[in-house]
């Protein structure tokens, strides 16, 4: 951060251009409330130059005579970092099975792979007319092929009539998986809302697939609100903890 800091102040009188793009960038970031890892990825090679160019200026000011020692330190500090990173990112490319990638557990992380499983599932099992209530609708579409309605307008509903809501415009299912921007929040309604839903099909334990109940559908015994628990907004599951009968050998004392 010392380097860093250095270095805006010595290429701001050099880079303006440069320094007067980078620094908002990284404002806005530091306030940026979703992921901020791919934005990050773009703006690297300024970042090195940055911290080389403060490098330098410290190390003329400082210690001119070691100034291409403490130079070459630190440029092979940086490439031997992003070297082991870059050789288990090799490895794992490696273990991947391109001709599966998605049943391969190399290709891609745990619940990626559930939600890319799901989705193929859904391509092959479900009707071509059916909709869909999920997070990250493209992405769904894309590997589904199915349709969807607008994730946000159904954030808005309560969970009581949420069912009811996903009926008045003929969505049959519904997706939990951990991939979308509003997936935390779109997991907890649907598990809020567990009662009107059956599960068809899980997917690890990430990922699955609820289908809207049916007026004559029979009791599940709570199979879907048990399945869909990890979800549930931490004060719920609290309140439903403490509302369990004691259930110990000697029952009730």
């Amino acid at each position: 951060l010392a380097l860093g800091g250095a270095g805006v102040v010595v290429l701001w009188r050099r880079w303006m251009g440069v320094i007067a793009f980078l620094v908002p960038y990284l404002l806005l970031l530091l306030v940026w409330r979703f992921q901020a890892g791919r934005f990050l990825t773009p703006i690297i090679p300024l970042l090195l130059v940055v911290v080389l160019g403060g490098a330098a200026w410290v190390s003329d000011r400082y210690l001119p005579k070691a100034r291409w020692g403490l130079m070459a330190a630190l440029a092979l500090l940086l490439a031997g970092g992003a070297l082991v990173r870059d050789l288990a990112r090799l490895a794992t490319v490696r273990a991947c099975d391109r001709s599966n990638p998605i049943d391969s557990p190399a290709c891609f992380p745990d619940g990626d792979r559930a939600a890319l499983q799901l989705a193929r599932w859904v391509r092959d099992s479900t009707g071509r007319d059916d909709v869909f209530f999920v997070s990250k609708e493209r992405a769904f579409f894309v590997h589904s092929g199915r349709r969807s309605i607008n994730q946000d307008r159904g954030l808005r509903e309560p969970p009581d009539s949420l069912a009811s809501y996903l009926r008045a415009r003929q969505v049959r299912y519904a997706v939990v998986t951990p991939v979308g921007v509003y997936a935390k929040e779109h997991n907890a309604l649907l598990a809020q809302a567990c009662r009107d839903f059956v599960v068809v099909r899980q997917f690890a334990a990430s990922s699955a697939l609820l289908r809207v109940r049916d007026a004559g559908d029979a009791d599940d015994g709570g199979a879907t609100c048990r399945t869909l628990a990890p979800w549930r907004p931490t004060a719920d599951r609290v309140r439903e903890g403490r509302a369990r009968p004691n259930d110990s050998p000697v029952g009730e004392g």
